[in-house]
């Protein structure tokens, strides 16, 4: 047990130790867990949020733990795992694009291949300059630091492989010919190089994201607007994408003097009875720019739907956002208190208005500008009232924000 001191209050931290779950229902996790708690002497009605992974069991809508567990407590607000949420994002919407999963199938097979053999990596290192690196499924954003060295150094990685395989060039075992032979042609391909260009700029924007929402201390406003922020790049560049990972391709290619044109016999998902292919009778550029665009949007849903238990929760809790609680009237405000004052039956929206008029004054009276505080989380407004003592003037205020 550790306790800690923070803006003069003191929270207890408690952990109550590990126990067995014996179902795999969400009915019989529910139930393990609330009697565990109970055993504990610890009321759920007294709980005010929940957190868990994003295993469909726990965080789902609905039949879910944390769904069950609101039927017997309703405040008991639940918050998904930003990171992990992100992972999933990327992991479901890419494996959905057969084309993107081979992909990513070749990236790995370059590691495997020079990592197999401390001889091959040594060649690696002399010949390209740089490591290159395994996916990570844990951390989306990793794929970025596996596919980015790739796109920076090819021709040197192309080179090495051109050599590797050549027996007049090289003192290679047949073992080692064999299989740069095998890679050679997987990475020389226009839709290789297609998802090469692709996947560098939407990983970049990915990996930046997912760096900032581990920022230690980050606060929920900030981390729902940079979500938006990767939503709105995924909406308005995902033509732009497409079109500069096809002109690199081709680019490439012509560099290169490979062939555009595609190599063997597609393999079809099979259909129902009646399903037109939606490729039917598109070149395999155009082929290509549906597939990326079908991910751009899956992500893009991906996101708009993990992530909306964090914006109903800005909802739930709007009065108390800065930017509303110091610039809207009075009028506006009994239109956005009850959002709150019905999940939280302790807080009355009278005194709530009150509370923020008072607040105001007291803003003012330290000589703090509406214009420098609409700028502050709402950590930062709980810690001002803190500093100055006003915890007694504004209390509901201050515990609705504390709950926040």
């Amino acid at each position: 047990m550790k306790e800690a001191k923070y803006f003069g209050i003191i929270f207890e931290k408690s952990f109550l130790g590990f126990f067995s779950i014996a179902g795999k229902t969400a009915v019989e996790l529910t139930e393990t867990i609330l009697t565990q708690l109970e055993s504990d002497n610890l009321d759920i009605q007294l709980c005010r949020a929940q957190g868990y992974d994003n295993a469909a069991k726990m965080a789902g809508v609905h039949g879910s733990v944390q769904a069950k567990i609101k039927e017997r407590d309703p405040k008991a607000l639940f918050m998904l795992c930003a990171n992990h949420s992100l992972n999933l994002c990327g992991f479901h919407s890419f494996e959905s694009v057969d084309s993107s999963v081979t992909f990513f199938g070749t990236v790995e097979r370059v590691c495997t291949f020079f990592s197999s053999s401390t001889h091959r990596w040594e060649i690696l290192m002399i010949s390209v300059g740089v490591s290159v690196k395994r996916l990570v499924d844990t951390r989306w954003s990793a794929h970025d630091d596996a596919v980015k060295p790739l796109k920076n150094n090819f021709e040197k990685l192309v080179l090495t492989l051109e050599q590797m395989c050549d027996p007049s060039r090289s003192k290679e075992n047949v073992d080692t010919r064999e299989a740069a032979s095998t890679l050679l042609p997987a990475l020389c391909d226009f839709i290789f190089f297609c998802y090469l260009s692709f996947w560098c700029e939407v990983l970049e924007e990915v990996n930046q994201t997912q760096k900032y929402i581990r920022t230690p201390g980050l606060s929920l406003e900030k981390c729902v607007i940079k979500i938006k922020a990767l939503k709105t790049f995924l909406q308005s560049e995902r033509i732009q994408i497409v079109e500069r990972a096809i002109a690199y391709a081709t680019k490439k290619c012509e560099d290169l003097n490979i062939s555009i044109e595609r190599k063997g016999r597609r393999r079809f998902r099979k259909r129902m009875p009646g399903e037109v292919a939606q490729d039917a009778g598109l070149t395999l550029p155009g082929e290509l720019q549906r597939a990326m665009l079908e991910y751009l949007d899956r992500f893009y849903e991906e996101l708009d739907y993990r992530y909306r238990a964090m914006d109903d929760i800005l909802v739930t809790f709007g009065v108390i956002k800065p930017q509303t609680l110091l610039t809207s009237t009075e009028e506006e405000l009994r239109g956005i208190v009850p959002n709150l004052t019905k999940i939280y039956d302790e807080f009355f929206a009278e005194d709530i208005i009150l509370e923020i008029l008072r607040l105001r004054r007291h803003l003012e009276a330290a000589s703090i500008s509406s214009q420098e505080a609409v700028r502050w989380t709402t950590l930062e407004l709980l810690r001002f009232i803190a500093k100055w003592g006003y915890s007694e003037s504004v209390p509901s205020l201050a515990l609705c924000q504390r709950f926040f």
